[in-house]
């Protein structure tokens, strides 16, 4: 089995996709990168074979991996969250008010559009502070990523009373959460998000 990282044959201790991978991360990290696509033959490795690789072997004639600086891949995760933080208050803006219209129906799927942004939001918030505290990119520069606690505190606390509101029906409540909480919610997060992100600039690679 062939294994390419960026074009460049590396070794692996054995021809199945979990020992590719392995190969992969390693050879990313000695260079200060990290893997960011996995083709088997050419086509995209599933997230299932990704999250338990199958005892296969060989997996693939090929596997071909592409790397990036995790600095700019971070920086660029980053924007691209406070990005759809504005989807997000368009989403909860437009919910405040059919609930205020008494059309609940489609007040809950505009809702259920905004939390499951918030939801992917903070994953990628935290995944991208997690790869600078991992100790595992041999060669990167000390850099200390992290959201300000009492903001994080704010938002599980505004979103608790979300969930609380949506049990208790308080469909008044649920409207004023989203039209104001919310809202100032995107704003501090936004501005924290992008705030990381540029302080990413002077480190790209």
């Amino acid at each position: 089995m062939q294994i390419l990282l960026d074009g460049r044959p590396i070794e692996a201790s054995g021809n199945t996709l979990a020992a590719a991978l392995e190969a992969g991360r390693q050879a990313a990290s000695a260079v200060t990168r990290v893997v960011i696509e996995i083709l088997a033959d050419g086509k995209v490795v599933s997230d299932e074979h990704l999250n338990c690789p199958p005892p296969t072997e060989p997996y693939a004639e090929t596997i071909e991996m592409r790397s990036a600086s995790p600095v700019d891949l971070v920086r660029t995760t980053l924007h691209e969250s406070a990005d759809a933080l504005q989807e997000a208050k368009k989403q909860q803006v437009i919910a405040s008010d059919l609930i205020l219209e008494a059309k609940t129906t489609e007040a809950m799927e505009k809702l259920g559009e905004a939390l499951q942004l918030w939801t992917a939001i903070q994953r990628a918030v935290t995944d991208s502070c997690a790869l600078f505290s991992s100790g595992e990119l041999a060669g990167t520069q000390s850099v200390e990523l992290q959201v300000d606690d009492t903001l994080v505190a704010d938002l599980t606390s505004n979103l608790n009373q979300v969930h609380t509101a949506l049990a208790k029906r308080d469909w008044s409540e649920l409207s004023d959460l989203l039209a104001f909480e919310l809202e100032e919610q995107t704003q501090k997060w936004s501005k924290a998000i992008r705030e990381m992100a540029d302080g990413l600039t002077a480190m790209s690679a």
